[in-house]
């Protein structure tokens, strides 16, 4: 499911100029997977500022991560 959403990037910018990152997770469980795929998406020389929260059930029974991020658009060439 987090890959899936890290894998959007059609809206005029990528991860590499993600400037914040708020995650929202349900379990434990869920905030370890997301430590494990960050580095997968994420220049570790660069990583954006970051929080994490887990929260039971974040607005709905079935969803386990709820993602708010902010990026700046990719420059023009």
């Amino acid at each position: 499911q987090l890959q899936e959403i890290l894998a959007h990037t059609d809206c005029g910018s990528d991860l590499k100029h993600l400037v914040k990152a708020t995650y929202y997770c349900s379990h434990d469980s869920t905030s370890g997977a997301l430590n494990a795929v960050r580095p997968d998406y994420y220049d570790p020389a660069r990583p954006p500022a970051a929080s994490k929260a887990i929260v039971p059930g974040v607005g709905h029974p079935e969803r386990r991560i709820t993602l708010d991020m902010i990026a700046v658009r990719k420059p023009q060439n």
